[in-house]
Parts: structure tokens; C-alpha cells; sequence
């Protein structure tokens, strides 16, 4: 997903609990911050960009 995205190198990543969302908070080379969201196996469920809003990825269960 972060090549699709172009997100280039990565600054850095972080786990965190969003309440009730497991997350990898992704800082791309450009600085812009994602937040991946991630299923109970950990696999990405969707991605959404912090700067914009936008959800570049989205799930739809």
C-alpha cells in the first residue's frame, strides 16, 4: 500500500490504540502522516492520510 501511495522512504512508525482501532502511524519522506488501520490478524484494513483526510484505502465491512 505505501508504494501505491508513493510514500517513499519512511520517516517513522509507530504502533498505537486509537480506541478501539490497533493503528501504524506512518510518517512518509514528503511528512506527510497516515494512519494504517489494522484488522485483529494485523493485516492493513485501510489507510487514512492525516493531512488530508483522505481514506487513499478504505475498508468496507
Amino acid at each position: 500500500m505505501l508504494n501505491k501511495l508513493d510514500a517513499g522512504k519512511l520517516q517513522s512508525v509507530e504502533y498505537k490504540w486509537v480506541d478501539p482501532d490497533d493503528v501504524l502511524e506512518v510518517i512518509a519522506e514528503d511528512g506527510t502522516t497516515y494512519w494504517m488501520y489494522l484488522s485483529g490478524g494485523f493485516y492493513v484494513d485501510a489507510v487514512k492520510n492525516l493531512d488530508t483526510g483522505e481514506w487513499p484505502f478504505k475498508s468496507y465491512k
